[in-house]
Parts: structure tokens; sequence; C-alpha cells
């Protein structure tokens, strides 16, 4: 298994990037969550679903999240 690395960017960042791959997974509360939600994010605040989504997406090479 390859090392997961994370970090923290404000996604303002990545758009001036133009990054054409990056990973957004919110863990904030629901509520928050359902109030400014961030179009392409994965939403959860289970570790082991954040862990599985991002293991998913580096061996399939990027796509839909679970």
């Amino acid at each position: 298994m390859r090392s997961i690395l994370i970090k923290s960017l404000p996604l303002s960042l990545l758009q001036e990037k133009g990054l054409s791959h990056f990973y957004i997974c919110d863990i904030r509360s629901n509520q928050a969550f359902a109030s400014a939600h961030l179009q392409g994010s994965f939403h959860t605040k289970d570790e082991r679903r954040v862990i599985e989504s991002l293991e998913q997406s580096v061996e399939g090479g990027g796509g839909k999240y679970p």
C-alpha cells in the first residue's frame, strides 16, 4: 500500500494553481456541509470511510467517491 499524504489547502489556492486532480474531503458537521457544500467534495465524519475513499481514489486513478 502506498503512503497517503494529507495536506490542508484552501480551495481558492487549488483553483488558482490550476490543478487538474485534487481530492476534497469535507469533515465538517452535516449542517455545515448542507449549508455550504463544496462541489465535488466527499463528506463523512468517519475516519475509516475517509481512508477507504482515498485508497480507492489512488488505486483507481481518481473517479467517483463511494
